[in-house]
């Protein structure tokens, strides 16, 4: 069982969640933590072997009820439970990013940071919760970019590009009902948002409706020309598609602009490939590999791009995966 120190700060951390600190169950492996949207942070106090059926039912079971899980440590897990959590696709939080999120949390005092003269303070808290969610995102963990998206709206309701962060996360664990009422709710503030609109298409590419994701996005560009990320989310969806001729110019310019990212020149690579550019993909991929591209994230590209289907545009070209 979880120490009285530990259980403290695991409810002080629901608090911050906006919840309450009965919402904290004490069970034997670790401290659950359940919300009203189907999240379950999972904490446990220190560095030991945990016990593997019970967490493997717990997995289990939150696939089965449509759960995401999230496990918490202040001490870095053991190596076979990191792997075990790699395993069941589970996100971890522990050691230095533990602290940080205590951190973020306002619960170590003494890394908070003041306000700069003449900046008013709820005006500092948005944008260091703006700050806080898109970097929990940029790590990869939706899960917890949620809540400071959540604290950013507290602040100021109504604020939609909190509303479209938020709506991200839900899609980024796979909830496209709650992602596409965020999206749908800031358009209703702010019609021309087009970040909202993108975050549309993405709710139809999740809910298995790529093409009409795909005409989405592409009316986004006509009105949005030279937007990155409005390129960026065209290049995904017409590469999942296998389509790469209409891919292989977007992925160009997006190496002109960035020419020493290894990831856009591994993703020409497979668009060259695609395109029966044997040669000119080989040349792409040893560059993406002298600029640092892993096999790890080369195994990471290749399952986000699935094997186009027998009859699409794809068929019948070289494929690269």
């Amino acid at each position: 069982m979880a120490s009285r120190g530990f259980v403290a700060q695991v409810e002080a951390v629901a608090e911050a969640f906006g919840l309450s600190p009965q919402a904290v169950k004490n069970e034997p492996e670790g401290l659950y933590l359940r919300t009203a949207d189907g999240l379950v942070y999972v904490f446990f106090e220190g560095p030991h072997a945990t016990d593997r059926p019970r967490l493997r039912t717990l997995f289990d079971r939150a696939r089965e009820e449509g759960e995401a899980l999230v496990v918490l440590s202040p001490a870095p897990l053991p190596p076979a439970d990191h792997d075990f959590l790699v395993e069941q696709k589970v996100a971890e939080v522990t050691g230095e990013r533990y602290r940080l999120l205590l951190v973020n949390l306002g619960l170590d005092p003494g890394e908070q940071e003041a306000p700069a003269p003449g900046v008013l303070p709820t005006a500092f808290q948005l944008d260091e919760q703006m700050a806080r969610a898109r970097h929990w995102e940029a790590w990869g963990l939706p899960a917890l970019a949620l809540r400071f998206y959540e604290q950013a709206l507290r602040l100021k309701p109504g604020f939609t590009p909190a509303m479209v962060g938020a709506g991200n996360a839900f899609a980024g664990l796979g909830q496209w009902d709650r992602a596409e009422g965020l999206f749908t709710q800031a358009l209703s503030v702010s019609p021309a948002l087009w970040s909202a609109r993108l975050g549309l298409a993405r709710v139809q590419a999740g809910r298995g409706h790529p093409r009409r994701a795909l005409r989405m996005i592409q009316e986004l560009w006509e009105v949005h020309p030279g937007e990155p990320v409005v390129q960026a989310h065209l290049v995904e969806t017409l590469c999942a598609l296998g389509d790469w001729k209409e891919a292989l110019p977007h992925v160009q310019a997006l190496v002109k602009a960035s020419p020493t990212d290894p990831y856009l020149h591994a993703l020409l690579s497979l668009c060259l490939a695609g395109r029966g550019a044997r040669e000119e993909a080989q040349r792409e991929r040893e560059l993406a590999d002298r600029l640092g591209m892993t096999e790890e994230l080369w195994s990471g590209l290749r399952r986000s791009l699935p094997r186009p289907a027998p009859g699409s545009r794809a068929s019948g070209v070289g494929n690269p995966l």
